[in-house]
């Protein structure tokens, strides 16, 4: 980033195995200022000699009349009394940052070295924040809090008040195939990253591509680096004071023991007054009183803690998360903070990992600064914790070490099949993802479909590719050596490309299509079920209904009118009946086709849409129900 704001996830829809999105270039001050290298600039040519002895002359004469005029302009200020803009005393007159205060700032960061890495200085736009949230880096929110308004000052920020740490396990080479295979990666770009199984994206920055693979950085540009910032405190919106709370004293407690036994007062609540419906003042009659003596309890020391949840680390699996963990005794404390280093997506077999947990003491609980506790996990390595705060409601962090996560035994897949493809018909809708089913849940699933070309539709001129990928189990994996020809139910399947070593890798292969055929037309249809309506009698439903030829069209409604649920002597009725063709058949638009029914007088059907699964409506009228014979 070129600011000093934190990066954020961004909740996109591209997936990790689909099309990446680019979101940003690195400019080429970026690449040089991170080496160290300054950047040049080359002049305009060179003035000659009495150019240059007449300017210095002129600067000279020019500098002498601003010193004079500034002090001229000093010595009135101090004999008039009148303050300079913004200053007493050589003080601030304006507000002074502080938290919870809304400010816009103009800034410069540049590394160590002097190199200049980015500037709003010249920008109409500040950058506005809150001071005391997380949204800007911690060494900014120190350096405003403590300025007035229109203060510049120029800090030395640390790495660690910065972008933090560079973190070389955040670079990845990865096999250009699959979801990959297509995409023009570009050197110094930065495109996001979207993990399905998380939830989860990443920012990475390109470094390198070759034909096979490509190599990406998802460290922050700027982590590991010392910056220094010049800052200018543009805009300053002091947070709105809460009011004064009154103390309200609704009991009294006489202290036990040798103590004289007067009466002390408690105050047990507060009472902030809010606009025109402020708590009346507290009146002489609200503290009188006594009670009999009541000994005030101190908060209980939490004297053991544990946490249930964690796990041994494996390669490829998630760490746990917060929700994950449990107290042993919820009672007295809670597990309010998980923290995993590094921040891994997943384990790696090659990384050690430490977990820092921070309990909460309940209100009536505290963790005892003087003692020592080393609390008690269902796996992993724990250090003596560290106590923040006294009394009750303090805090307990403690980290949970583990070693290098273990790569767990994995089942290699030998065969692969997916079914739910049927040949592409012209007019007809492609498969989606959800129609595709694994031959094998268990071992693997289908997790990613891609046409090519792209359509909605089929049409009769084109062959048609379909990507698709599948995913191994947890415990399964797709073995790299071992090429695998996939067995589809239509097409014609490629052998698969492996991505990534180990459980949970990918395995893709495409299914190639000749050109759509044609849907073949429908010539005659008929339908069974009817009845000639019987007064009493309730009229035939759908389900009662069979298509003469189901392989070609189904029946799929119904509608009579008048509509009744039982036939009346003096009604004359009409079933209207819509047929739909499959996907390989069609209602010619042109053909006029009466259908054939077991009763009744069918009309010449009306086609809808063309082209495969169109539909064919037609009517059947009947005579007046006779009556039944008693």
């Amino acid at each position: 980033m070129t600011d000093p704001e934190y990066g954020k996830e961004e909740k996109t829809s591209v997936d990790l195995t689909g099309p990446l999105s680019k979101t940003r270039s690195i400019t080429a001050n970026h690449a040089g200022a991170e080496t160290g290298t300054p950047t040049k600039t080359s002049g305009k040519g060179r003035k000659s000699a009495d150019a240059v002895k007449k300017s210095k002359t002129l600067y000279i004469t020019i500098g002498v009349v601003v010193i004079i005029l500034v002090a001229a302009m000093s010595v009135f200020f101090h004999l008039s009394g009148v303050p300079l803009a913004g200053m007493v005393n050589g003080s601030a007159t304006g507000p002074i940052a502080a938290n919870g205060d809304t400010v816009g700032i103009f800034y410069t960061v540049s590394f160590e070295n002097g190199t200049v890495f980015a500037t709003t200085m010249n920008t109409s736009l500040p950058l506005v924040f809150t001071l005391g949230n997380s949204s800007v880096i911690p060494g900014i929110q120190k350096a405003v809090i403590g300025m007035w308004q229109g203060e510049t000052k120029t800090v030395d920020i640390p790495y660690t008040d910065a972008y933090g740490v560079y973190n070389p396990g955040l670079v990845q080479t990865i096999d250009r195939t699959g979801p990959f295979a297509n995409v023009s990666f570009i050197v110094g770009e930065s495109y996001t990253i979207h993990y399905g199984a998380s939830d989860r994206n990443i920012k990475v920055w390109i470094i390198n591509v070759t034909p096979k693979t490509v190599t990406w950085d998802a460290n922050n540009p700027l982590a590991g680096y010392n910056l220094t910032y010049t800052i200018k405190l543009a805009n300053l919106t002091e947070a709105p004071a809460a009011p004064a709370p009154i103390a309200r004293v609704t009991e009294f407690v006489t202290p036990v023991g040798p103590a004289a036994p007067a009466p002390i007062a408690r105050v047990t609540e507060f009472v902030t007054p809010v606009g025109s419906a402020a708590s009346a003042p507290i009146s002489s009659a609200e503290v009188t009183g006594s009670v009999a003596p009541v000994a005030i309890a101190a908060p209980r020391a939490i004297t053991s803690v544990g946490v249930t949840g964690f796990v041994v680390p494996v390669a490829g699996a998630a760490p746990v998360s917060l929700s994950a963990l449990a107290s042993s005794d919820p009672a007295q404390y809670t597990v309010t903070s998980l923290t995993w280093t590094p921040s891994p997506m997943t384990f790696a077999a090659s990384g050690e990992y430490t977990a820092t947990v921070v309990l909460t003491a309940a209100s009536n609980y505290t963790f005892p600064s003087s003692s020592s506790i080393t609390p008690m996990v269902d796996t992993g390595t724990v250090g003596t914790g560290m106590v923040s705060g006294n009394g009750p409601g303090n805090t307990f962090t403690f980290a949970v070490s583990f070693p290098p996560a273990v790569v767990p035994a994995t089942t290699a897949i030998t065969s692969a099949g997916v079914t739910g493809f049927e040949a592409p018909v012209a007019g007809a809708t492609p498969v989606s993802l959800s129609a595709l089913a694994s031959n094998d849940p268990a071992q693997y699933t289908v997790t990613s479909l891609i046409w090519s070309p792209s359509a909605t539709s089929f049409t009769a001129s084109n062959e048609y590719t379909a990507t698709v990928v599948l995913t191994a189990a947890s415990n399964y994996t797709f073995p790299a050596y071992s090429p695998i020809t996939p067995t589809v139910d239509a097409g014609t399947a490629g052998i698969g490309m492996v991505s990534g070593n180990g459980p949970g890798n990918t395995l893709t292969f495409t299914v190639n299509f000749p050109a759509a055929v044609a849907p073949a037309p429908i010539t005659s249809v008929g339908v069974t079920g009817f009845v000639a309506p019987v007064t009493g009698a309730a009229p035939v439903s759908l389900s009662a209904l069979a298509s003469n030829n189901p392989a070609q069209y189904t029946v799929t409604s119904l509608i009579w009118s008048p509509s009744a649920t039982s036939f009346a002597a003096s009604g004359q009725y009409t079933a209207t009946v819509f047929l739909t063709a499959a996907p390989s058949y069609t209602f010619p638009v042109s053909s006029s086709i009466i259908p054939t029914v077991d009763a009744g007088t069918a009309s010449t059907g009306m086609v809808s849409g063309d082209g495969p699964g169109n539909t064919l409506m037609f009517t059947i009228n009947f005579p007046a129900a006779p009556a039944v014979a008693v």
